[in-house]
């Protein structure tokens, strides 16, 4: 009996998706800024691999990051998750997001917030290469992002686009 609560004990404090796999991810929405961190020594996010991707400045390591180049509202969105979720942070590629904010468009044009593909082939102006991949999704929360391809761990660099279309807002993500 002892044993059987001990183990309910440790089960129900328990944080991990095995134990508690109907729980949904607790997204924060905007808010007043979370207040300053003490003045010790910065967080680290590591890998499984035990390498350090991020500190809590936000900056990502061994990476290389363009200065001039800005993160758009969804890249901004989508690296707060993929750093809650212990992933890289995804570099800010000019071309994908053009192509993306392009995309997304040509989506909300016809109606239909997916991937617009054609007897097998992608319909609009697509990125040169073949290692490239898009994500598409839509969900009511403007601070959520919701694709597929948002937990890559092959690419490096994305384009991301949002848009709100009457009570939800379309996403399309481009990965390289």
């Amino acid at each position: 009996m002892i044993h059987a609560l001990a183990l309910t004990a440790i089960l129900a404090c328990h944080p991990c998706q095995w134990c508690q796999p109907c729980q949904p991810q607790d997204i924060p929405t905007a808010g007043p800024a979370d207040p300053a961190p003490a003045p010790t020594e910065p967080e680290t996010i590591r890998g499984r691999s035990g390498a350090i991707l991020q500190d809590r400045a936000g900056e990502t390591l061994g990476e290389t990051k363009p200065d001039s180049a800005q993160l758009s509202p969804g890249l901004h969105i989508l690296n707060r998750w993929r750093a809650r979720n212990r992933l890289y942070q995804l570099a800010p590629d000019a071309e994908l997001q053009e192509i993306a904010e392009e995309r997304l468009q040509d989506n909300v044009n016809r109606g239909h917030w997916g991937h617009n593909i054609r007897n097998g082939q992608w319909v609009g102006r697509v990125p040169a290469g073949r290692n490239w991949k898009e994500g598409c999704g839509n969900t009511y929360n403007s601070n959520r992002w919701f694709t597929c391809e948002q937990e890559t761990r092959r690419h490096r660099t994305a384009g991301a686009a949002m848009t709100r279309v009457g009570s939800r807002v379309w996403q399309l993500l481009l990965v390289r």
